[in-house]
């Protein structure tokens, strides 16, 4: 690697490639056609024991063990003349993966050697109590994660932050089917609770918005700067009138304040929520990654969600050859409305 990692995090010519690349990914969210079809990949680099770093121990210099790593492959990735690929400081791995709200609220979060895992709350629906959340270990962690990045004075590299899911599926993780029972059983019990979950997350939401250098933020691998992640892991479990009444309201309401919208990741099939994400105006984009039917369901979501809502699907050998998906994508949507997730 020839030159320090802020002289090559900086460099004008990868940063004009960047943003060329990245004003035509953002320019599928207002009706235009990318052809060939965009495929984004973005390098997501975290730093763990194999590093000799810990960043609960020591966020600076995690933080600047993922840059180095990031300046390694600055040149060869930002260059890729096939694929978007934005160069991420990522904290997911690192601090708790989609676990991170979990343990913020006091659940038992460990690592069983391939991803982090909690047990449920022990205490009943109703009951949570908002956190101390300037000293949680956790944020403590992922706040002087982020001022270090920002010191560090790189242009070139995002920051990707824990993911704070949602009221939704952070309510399942806590408590597990006795929150849907609580749905019907003791819904003020429930409310309260899904108050209190909207609440943090919005919290948490802002305080990155005031931390990360401006323009520099991004909340997960499939999705672009600015734009919010709503984890949608759980609506495959319930029907469409439950969320509707019961749960899209705060989860609208959790990410109204984000200018680029959001982004949903959906496992499994959520197809009967189709009229649901497309009343949710802020919503403008869906992830379709996790299920083995992923061609019929992208083209039922993109048949039925609105005009300004972006599907990012997942390309890989479930879709048959790599070329033959990429063709049959562009034959279907012109380029309109579609990343391919490679």
């Amino acid at each position: 690697m020839n030159g320090s990692f802020y002289e090559i995090l900086n460099d004008k010519e990868l940063l004009e490639i960047r943003d060329k690349r990245l004003q035509r990914a953002r320019s599928l969210f207002f009706g235009e056609a990318v052809k060939p079809v965009l495929r984004m990949r973005h390098t997501a680099m975290s730093a763990g024991v194999e590093d000799g770093v810990d960043i609960m121990e020591n966020p600076e210099q995690w933080v600047r063990c993922v840059l180095e790593k990031l300046a390694h492959v600055a040149e060869d990735d930002v260059r890729d003349e096939t694929t978007l690929r934005l160069l991420v400081v990522n904290c997911i791995a690192s601090l708790f993966s989609s676990r991170f709200m979990d343990k913020i609220f006091g659940a038992e979060v460990w690592h069983n050697g391939e991803m982090w895992v909690a047990h449920e709350l022990p205490t009943e629906v109703g009951t949570l109590e908002y956190p101390d959340i300037d000293k949680h270990p956790a944020y403590m962690a992922l706040e002087r994660a982020i001022r270090e990045f920002a010191k560090s004075d790189v242009r070139l590299p995002y920051f990707m932050p824990p993911s704070f899911a949602g009221p939704l599926n952070t309510a399942i993780n806590l408590y597990g089917a006795r929150f849907f029972e609580a749905v019907y059983a003791e819904p003020e019990k429930m409310n309260r609770d899904l108050r209190i979950l909207t609440d943090v997350i919005k919290d948490l939401n802002r305080r990155i918005f005031c931390l990360v250098p401006h323009g520099q933020l991004v909340y997960y691998t499939a999705h672009l700067p600015g734009q919010g992640l709503l984890a949608g892991c759980t609506t495959e479990m319930i029907a469409a009138g439950m969320y509707r009444n019961a749960f899209m309201p705060v989860e609208e309401e959790t990410y109204a304040e984000f200018s680029a919208g959001y982004v949903m990741h959906v496992c499994g099939s959520s197809l009967q929520h189709i009229p649901n994400f497309r009343a949710m105006q802020n919503l403008k984009g869906i992830e379709v990654s996790c299920n083995k039917d992923r061609w019929e369901h992208f083209v039922r979501y993109y048949e039925g969600l609105r005009e300004d809502q972006v599907l990012l699907l997942k390309i890989d050998d479930t879709l048959g050859r790599f070329d033959e998906a990429l063709e049959k994508i562009e034959r279907m949507t012109d380029g309109r409305r579609v990343i391919a997730l490679v």
